[in-house]
């Protein structure tokens, strides 16, 4: 009888933790294409030192639920923490150019290799997914210029030397 109940109360529980599963990417799929979001994006960033390279981070707001969106698992480059994956804030790494490691872990670890060259940036999407074992599960992708969201140029920064 009491197993009975714990079986309802769990799929009730279930159906409330992942109502806002379903992905809208439709923000994300308008693309902005125009020149203005690109000077937007460069002016809103400190300048590069000449010869350098610049990784900026940036959450993905595909809504997943709201346990998913409290989860903000640690950003490390080569091994070594550098930030956080936040809503509402980038993270900027500014870097002698190379290959890079970027990676960041629940339960489950999503990692991405970054080939930067000099005088030039390159944007990280990351976020989570309702899936993993016992926490939602990373994401990194690394993302053209020109598909970057609009809402990236109008987050703080967090950045890391």
């Amino acid at each position: 009888m009491i197993i009975r109940y714990v079986i309802r109360f769990a799929c009730l529980a279930s159906v409330f933790v992942f109502a806002g599963c379903t992905p809208d990417t439709s923000v994300e799929q308008q693309a902005p294409h125009s020149e203005a979001l690109a000077v937007s994006l460069e002016g809103n960033l400190t300048p590069l030192e000449s010869g350098k390279s610049r990784i900026v981070v940036y959450r993905n707001d595909i809504p997943i639920g709201l346990f998913a969106l409290a989860v903000k698992p640690s950003l490390k480059l080569d091994g070594e923490e550098v930030g956080v994956c936040d809503r509402g804030r980038k993270l900027m790494l500014d870097l002698n150019p190379g290959t890079y490691e970027l990676s960041m872990q629940t339960d489950i670890i999503a990692k991405v290799a970054i080939d930067v060259k000099a005088d030039s940036t390159t944007f990280v999407s990351c976020g989570m997914l309702p899936i993993g074992l016992l926490l939602p599960a990373p994401f990194l992708n690394v993302v053209e210029k020109e598909d970057v969201p609009e809402r990236v140029a109008s987050l703080s920064v967090q950045q890391v030397n």
